[in-house]
Formats: C-alpha cells, structure tokens, sequence
C-alpha cells in the first residue's frame, strides 16, 4: 500500500503541474489576446486620428481655394467694369469723331477717313481681345488681359492723335 501511495502522491504531484502548466498556458493566452485588443484599440484610434487629420486639411484646402476663386472673380469684376467705363468713353470719343468726319471735306477729310479706318481696326481688335477675355480661364487670364490692354491702349492713343 505505500506503493499505491508513493504512485499516488506522484500522480497527484504530476497532475498539479499540468494544471499549474495549463493555467500558465491559459494566462499567457489571456495576455496575448489582452494585448492584440489593446493594439487593435491603438490602430482605431490612429486610424481615426489620422482620418480627422485628413479632412481637417481638405476642408482648409477647399476653404483656400474658394477664396481664391472669390478673390479672382472680384478681380475679373472690377477689371471689366474699368474696361467698360474707359471703352464707353472711347466710343464717345470716336461718335463725335464720326461726326465730325461728315463736316469735313477735302484733304482733311481724306486724313480723317484713313485715321478713323485704323480706329475702328484697332476698336474691333479690342472686341475680339474682350470676347477672348470673357471666355478665359484662371490660368490664361493674365494672357489675355494684357493681350487686351495693349489694345485698349493702341485705341487709346489712336483716338487723342485726332
């Protein structure tokens, strides 16, 4: 009987060790899961940061470029209504030279016809340069108004030589 107990006591040791070993077992899963969740958590939360982030900057990007495209059209504006103020006193100008031409007769008149073809050459080129204009984008914009002030310009100075 002390045989069967020495097996005994010896199976019972062994058996608290594989409980001892399992539990260990099961602690070390429990801590690897516990710390899977915790990085899981980590990256979420990363992940949403990083998101925030993002559309934080689009919406600063979008804010930015409506206040540019704002800004241009305020430009564009104020540059046509100019445009039309000095144009319509051009036009003016160039109605009374017009008039004026059919008092005129001889030599004179002569000089004047040939002045005035030139004008209206050049007021039709500013036509063709304002169409070009309104039709422009953002980024050919400035090509064509400076295309168009040379022009309004060349009118300009043609019309004060009569």
């Amino acid at each position: 009987m002390s045989r069967c107990r020495a097996h005994l006591v010896a199976m019972l040791a062994m058996s608290s060790l594989l409980v001892a070993a399992c539990e260990k077992a099961s602690d070390d899963e429990a801590k690897a899961e516990r710390a899977q969740a915790v990085a899981a958590d980590k990256l979420t939360a990363a992940t949403v940061e990083a998101n925030q982030k993002i559309a934080a900057a689009q919406t600063e990007a979008d804010k930015k470029v409506a206040e540019a495209q704002a800004s241009f059209q305020r430009l564009r504006e104020n540059y046509r209504h100019d445009l039309m103020l000095t144009l319509a006193s051009l036009d003016e100008r160039i109605s009374n030279l017009n008039a004026s031409e059919r008092t005129t007769s001889g030599q004179a008149r002569s000089e004047l016809d040939a002045k005035l073809a030139r004008v209206r050459a050049t007021r039709d080129r500013v036509t063709v340069d304002y169409q070009t204009l309104e039709a422009a984008s953002a980024a050919t914009w400035d090509v064509a108004r400076t295309e168009l002030d040379k022009d309004v310009n060349a009118l300009s100075a043609e019309v004060n030589e009569l």
